[in-house]
């Protein structure tokens, strides 16, 4: 077992033990790893080509084709009515600096985040569908 899941294995298995509600069910299989990361301040000349960022512009591969949704006619569309919107981007991810805590996710490339800012729609509906895309790139 991952050296760094173990401990908090044990910890959230004697979590459920102690509580009389959780006590005796099989949470400990519905368990997933997963990382948390954490954002800092910086100027944007501070950030390197291909580090991870929230906001601000991607660093995109040659060919990169912006992200665009057409909302359906339930979700009106101020901005661009009648066409393809792009998305607004929100970060990109450099998977080579997030621990590995299993296979998961690939061990090298970006992640980009992208979401329709002006429907800003919930996902709850068929119909948002399209209005949020996660890319991956491995240049």
């Amino acid at each position: 077992m991952n050296l760094i899941l173990e401990p908090l294995l044990t910890s959230l298995r004697n979590r459920i033990e102690d509580d009389p509600h959780l006590a005796g069910r099989d949470l400990l299989s519905l368990a997933r790893p997963s990382v948390r990361l954490g954002a800092q301040r910086v100027t944007y000349a501070g950030i390197g080509t291909g580090e991870s960022r929230i906001g601000g512009l991607p660093d995109v591969p040659p060919g990169f084709e912006w992200p665009r949704w057409m909302p359906t006619e339930k979700r009106d569309h101020f901005s661009h009515p009648g066409r393809p919107a792009p998305l607004g981007f929100i970060a990109q991810i450099d998977l080579s600096h997030v621990p590995r805590v299993d296979d998961t996710l690939p061990g090298s490339g970006w992640l980009y985040f992208f979401y329709d800012r002006y429907g800003e729609p919930w996902g709850f509906d068929p119909a948002d569908r399209g209005g949020c895309r996660v890319l991956y790139a491995d240049c």
